[in-house]
């Protein structure tokens, strides 16, 4: 299992040139937020990912994923309609 520190840099460093925001909430679940890097606008914001789903470079490359596609999907690719998903 990866600890908390090598969690959150694969994270944010994932997501360049566009900012990652990489909180541990309480109860041990993470919460993610992406910025647009030019305008600083909030694209995405997605809470409730279990430390488990981030247990291993494999699993968070697969989030990394997921996070990517759901961005390409609501279309929000350099800065426009902002959006947030719960999980």
């Amino acid at each position: 299992m990866l600890s908390d520190l090598e969690m959150k840099h694969l994270l944010e460093t994932a997501f360049l040139p566009d900012r990652c925001v990489w909180s541990l909430l309480p109860y041990g679940s993470i919460s993610v937020q992406i910025y647009e890097h030019s305008s600083n606008e909030l694209l995405l914001t997605i809470a409730g990912i279990t430390r488990v789903e981030v247990a291993s470079s494999r699993s968070i490359a697969n989030l990394v994923g997921q996070i990517r596609e759901e961005i390409t999907l609501r279309g929000i690719v350099g800065g426009r309609t902002p959006a947030r998903k719960q999980r």
